[in-house]
């Protein structure tokens, strides 16, 4: 397994919620459409047990919804708090790319993208990958 299966893994358990209009990869510079959301590595540990090798990788997903009208932006972003974490632990393993993965917590906020202001919501997921060291699969 690798990280780029991990993201897609992801990306697959966001298709799920009609409501995410766009999802990326990578953080945007401009965003054409919203609801949008995107993954980016947060952070990552390695550990190792005899010929097996540990990763966990910390991943933020974060959501960004126009600040245009405030009342349907919150309205948005409360029908999605649960229903992001729920589309994970529907499919945990992501279709085989992860050992385990769970949003752990998550921060609400704001941040101007392209000049123009989003509710924001950051979800922090944890990810277990386990592969042998010898394959290099990890």
């Amino acid at each position: 397994m690798s990280y780029s299966e991990v993201v897609a893994g992801l990306k697959a358990r966001y298709a799920t919620l009609s409501a995410i209009k766009v999802r990326l990869d990578g953080e945007p510079t401009a965003v054409q459409d919203s609801p949008l959301i995107y993954t980016v590595l947060d952070s990552f540990k390695r550990a190792y047990k005899g010929t097996v090798v540990e990763m966990r990788y910390r991943l933020m997903s974060r959501l960004c919804i126009r600040w245009q009208y405030p009342e349907q932006s919150e309205a948005t972003l409360i029908s999605l708090v649960n229903a992001i974490p729920l589309a994970i632990d529907a499919d945990w393993r992501l279709s085989g790319a992860a050992r385990g993965a769970s949003v752990q917590t998550g921060d609400a906020g704001w941040v101007s993208i392209g000049g123009i202001e989003y509710r924001t919501l950051d979800f922090y997921i944890e990810v277990l990958e386990v592969g042998a060291l010898e394959s290099g699969a990890v």
